[in-house]
């Protein structure tokens, strides 16, 4: 304790030294540590503190997504009542129709944010050992009439990975999501190929998957090619939101996505993540 009543924070160390016949005593060095223990207790405060905001901030915009959810809803309802109703006036016709168009965006634009409130939310959701093979090819399946249209080439061997423990909707929206950007953004006059190639090493696997498509100029787009509502190409499905969503789950089971693109040439997206 200091003289003006403080308390001082040290550090001791001892060493029995009762069998060394020149000292025969129990050594105890010490040093004064305050201005550390200051500093790890301003840490947590500070930690505590944006978990804490961090907390409230999700379950304002939980809330507020959740809220905003039934009017929405019922302005959609009404406006597919308006539509079975004759409207003879064209400027009356123009500005209902906006108002329709920009009440379903909205609508999306709140499907989107609770979807990520839900991954944010749900990392500790249960994992299961999965099998890639049969989820890539359950995906496949529910693509395959793009895939027919785009007379895509699409390979994998993914049968080479053991049973992996992930959340099961995670990696089923991942694969969707990779493979929808694959099979929309091809190159005009071009055929599709696509090749999903999985490794393991170092405990960790990893999953390739490389197109031939329209790529992306990585100087100009590298630091927002995960941001949320970034589009690269114009598309008329195209919400930004799929690489968005891709990253958010790879995140919550502990893995990282990475990029690699050439414009004109293709783009490939590498998962890892650790086998537990």
């Amino acid at each position: 304790m200091n003289k003006d009543g403080s308390y001082i924070y040290l550090e001791a160390n001892g060493s029995n030294q009762l069998n060394n016949p020149a000292i025969n005593a129990i050594v105890i060095n010490s040093r004064e540590i305050t201005q550390r223990k200051r500093a790890e207790e301003e840490k947590t405060r500070l930690i505590a503190e944006l978990s804490q905001n961090n907390k409230e901030l999700k379950q304002f915009s939980y809330i507020t997504s959740h809220n905003l959810r039934a009017p929405v809803t019922n302005l959609i309802a009404l406006l597919g009542l308006i539509d079975q109703e004759p409207i003879d006036n064209d400027n009356l016709k123009t500005l209902l129709a906006g108002f329709k168009t920009s009440t379903i965006q909205l609508n999306q634009t709140l499907n989107d944010l609770i979807n990520i409130l839900i991954i944010k939310e749900n990392i500790h959701q249960e994992k299961t050992h999965i099998n890639f093979k049969d989820v890539f090819e359950s995906v496949k399946n529910n693509l395959q009439q793009l895939i027919e249209q785009s007379n895509a080439s699409i390979t994998d061997n993914l049968d080479t990975l053991p049973r992996i423990p992930f959340i099961l909707p995670y990696i089923e929206s991942i694969f969707l999501n990779l493979l929808t950007n694959a099979l929309k953004y091809k190159q005009p006059n071009c055929t599709p190929i696509i090749r999903v190639t999985a490794t393991i090493a170092h405990h960790t696997a990893t999953i390739h998957v490389a197109d031939n498509g329209l790529g992306m100029d990585m100087a100009k787009v590298k630091d927002r090619i995960f941001g949320l509502y970034q589009r690269f190409h114009n598309h008329p499905d195209s919400k930004g939101i799929g690489l968005y969503l891709v990253q958010a789950q790879m995140h919550a089971m502990g893995g990282s996505i990475s990029v690699e693109s050439i414009p004109n040439v293709g783009t490939t997206f590498t998962l890892s993540f650790p086998l537990e």
